[in-house]
C-alpha cells in the first residue's frame, strides 16, 4: 500500500486538455440527464478549505492510454477547472487494486472531492466511499450508472442501453439472412457482458432470427490490438458483418480485414463510443454505424455534481443518466465538428 501510495503522488497529472438512455433513446441528438437536469452550480468554489482556499479534487481515470478514458478525464478536469476547481488525474491503470489507494490519498491528503471512472464497476468500494463521504470527501462515480452505495453520485451511460442502441440501428441496417462475428471484451467484464447483451436483445426484439452467428470470442482487454490478434483468426472464415464493443477495437478488425484482402466498404462494422476514430471509420465507410458517449456532456455533469456535494448545496446520492447518440453516414460530419471543436480531432 505505501508503495503504491509513494507512486500515486509522484503520478499527479495536471493534464490542461482543451473518452443511450432506455430503449426508446437511439438516435437522440443530445445528451439528456435524469435527476437535477438543467440546474446551475452557484457555488462559490473559492469557499473550500483545499489548497488557497479552492477545491480540490482527484480524478481516477481508468486507464490513460484508452481513448475514450482519456478523453473523459481530460473533459472532466476541464469541467471542474471551468468552475475553479483544481482538479489532477491519476491513471488507474485498469487495475481495480488502484481504486482504494486513490481513495486513501483523497481522505489523507486533505481532498473535498474524488471523480472516479472504475476499471471494474462491480468492485465494492461502498464502505471506502462512505468513510470518505464522512470525512469530507465526496465523489462522482464517472461512467457508471449501475451502482447504488448511499453516498455516491453516479453519471453515464448505461452499457446494456448502448448495446441495445446500435442493436437497433444494426437491425435495420444488416441484409436477410447475413452472417456475423462477435468480438467481446475482457471475459467476464461487465461492460462487456451488459453491450452484448443489449446487442442480442435488440436483435430478438427486432425478429432478426435469420442472422446467424459464426463465432463470439473474448478480446483479452478493450483494446485495439487484442481484437487485431482474434481478428486475424477470423480472416479464415467470411462474414457479412463484425459487431465489436468499442469503437478502438473495431477499428482493429478493419485494419486486419483491409490487409487480409477484404472489402471493407462491403462488410458491415459496428461498435460503440463514438470516438474520433470511429467516425474517421464512418466517414470513411468503413465503419457502419457507432453509438457516441458524449464524454463533453458528461465532464460537464460529473462537475456540476461534485461542486454541488461539495459547497454543501446538495450532498445527497443522485443518478444521472445520459442519453446515447447513434452515429452514421447521416449525422457523422456533426460529431467530426464536435470532437474537432473539444481539441479529439485535429
Amino acid at each position: 500500500m505505501k508503495k503504491w501510495m509513494a507512486f500515486l503522488l509522484t503520478a499527479v497529472m495536471a493534464v490542461g486538455m482543451a473518452a443511450c438512455g432506455g430503449k426508446e433513446t437511439a438516435g437522440t441528438e443530445s445528451a439528456g440527464v435524469q435527476g437535477s437536469e438543467g440546474s446551475e452550480t452557484t457555488a462559490d468554489p473559492a469557499a473550500g478549505d483545499g489548497e488557497n482556499g479552492a477545491y480540490r479534487v482527484l480524478i481516477g481515470s481508468s486507464n490513460m492510454s484508452g481513448s475514450f478514458y482519456s478523453w473523459l478525464s481530460n473533459t472532466c478536469q476541464k469541467s471542474l477547472e471551468e468552475l475553479g476547481v483544481e482538479a489532477s488525474i491519476i491513471d488507474l491503470k485498469s487495475d481495480s487494486a488502484n481504486v482504494p489507494s486513490l481513495i486513501e490519498m483523497a481522505v489523507s491528503g486533505g481532498y473535498n472531492g474524488l471523480v472516479i471512472d472504475k476499471p471494474d464497476h462491480e468492485q465494492d468500494t461502498d464502505a471506502l466511499l462512505k468513510e470518505a463521504a464522512e470525512a469530507g470527501v465526496y465523489t462522482v462515480l464517472v461512467n457508471n450508472t449501475a451502482g447504488d452505495d448511499g453516498v455516491s453520485c453516479y453519471v453515464g451511460l448505461d452499457n446494456y442501453t448502448l448495446g441495445y442502441c446500435i442493436g437497433t440501428a444494426a437491425a435495420g441496417m444488416i441484409p436477410q439472412n447475413a452472417k456475423g462475428l462477435i468480438l467481446k471484451a475482457t471475459a467476464g467484464n461487465t461492460g462487456s457482458e451488459d453491450r452484448y447483451n443489449g446487442w442480442m436483445d435488440a436483435m430478438k426484439d427486432a425478429g432478426r432470427d435469420d442472422i446467424e452467428i459464426l463465432d463470439t470470442k473474448n478480446s483479452k482487454d478493450w483494446s485495439k490490438e487484442g481484437a487485431m490478434a482474434i481478428m486475424e483468426d477470423w480472416t479464415q472464415m467470411y462474414s457479412d458483418f463484425v459487431y465489436s464493443l468499442c469503437d478502438d477495437m473495431v477499428c482493429g478488425c478493419i485494419e486486419v480485414c483491409g490487409a487480409a484482402g477484404f472489402d471493407t466498404q462491403k462488410i458491415q462494422f459496428f461498435g460503440i463510443d463514438g470516438l474520433a476514430n470511429g467516425c474517421n471509420a464512418v466517414k470513411a465507410g468503413t465503419m457502419t454505424a457507432t453509438v457516441l458517449q458524449n464524454a463533453d456532456d458528461m465532464g460537464k455533469v460529473t462537475a456540476e455534481a461534485l461542486v454541488e456535494m461539495m459547497s454543501g448545496k446538495d450532498t445527497s446520492s443522485r443518478k444521472f443518466a445520459l442519453d446515447g447518440t447513434v452515429i452514421t453516414s447521416e449525422n457523422v460530419d456533426e460529431i467530426i465538428a464536435m470532437h474537432e471543436a473539444n481539441g479529439m480531432m485535429q
